[in-house]
């Protein structure tokens, strides 16, 4: 049914916040998962009684180097997929809603997932490290 005899246009969304944040929001993700692992690595090496607080890693850590390396693999596991949702381009077509939700999606899990591992890194880590080094 139409309104008017005038057809509906195609739906598309100008998520322009969202385009220009999802990427310093992905290299924001890259640059705290690099320091958590750094922070980590400083710790593992000179605290005697290391214990890895992440439920999901500690499991890898009894295994030793070998452990620790597999731990921090997977720790940079989740940017292939965002950096592969930030970077889906629309054609004008018919999937452009899907994109726009796809992008929607990975700018809240990038905004989380930053919050947590800024708390990770800069609340629990490097006070952490500060009282053991000293």
């Amino acid at each position: 049914m139409s309104d008017g005899g005038a057809e509906a246009a195609p739906f598309r969304a100008e998520f322009t916040l969202i385009r220009r944040a999802v990427w310093p929001l992905l290299l924001t993700f890259i640059f705290l998962g690099f320091a958590d692992i750094l922070t980590t690595l400083i710790a593992y090496s000179s605290a005697g009684g290391f214990v890895e607080l992440n439920s999901f890693a500690a499991p890898f850590f009894r295994l030793g180097f070998t452990g620790f390396m597999l731990a921090e693999f997977a720790k940079c596991l989740p940017v292939f997929p965002l950096a592969y949702m930030i970077s889906l381009r629309t054609d004008g077509g018919s999937t452009d809603l899907q994109v726009g939700l796809l992008k929607i999606a990975a700018f809240v899990v990038l905004l989380v997932a930053d919050a947590y591992l800024a708390w990770v890194v800069f609340g629990n880590n490097i006070p952490g490290l500060i009282s053991v080094l000293s």
